[in-house]
């Protein structure tokens, strides 16, 4: 994903591991406070709710800030 957005946009994709929370936290939500969208990769239960099962169930969603 990280390489089509940066084919498809003027953008640079960065892949940040060990999820949102910890090490991540702030710079994900300064990146969020500067107007640019994050993509959070995620797999979806028979409930759609996210869950983990090693990409089969893949999904994708997009976060953006805006104010």
């Amino acid at each position: 994903m990280a390489a089509l957005a940066q084919e498809v946009f003027p953008c640079r994709a960065e892949l940040l591991r060990g999820g949102l929370g910890g090490r991540n936290r702030e710079r994900v939500l300064r990146h969020l406070a500067s107007g640019n969208p994050l993509l959070v990769p995620y797999d979806e239960d028979s409930n759609h709710e996210p869950c983990e099962r090693r990409g089969h169930r893949a999904h994708w969603a997009v976060g953006w800030c805006w104010g």
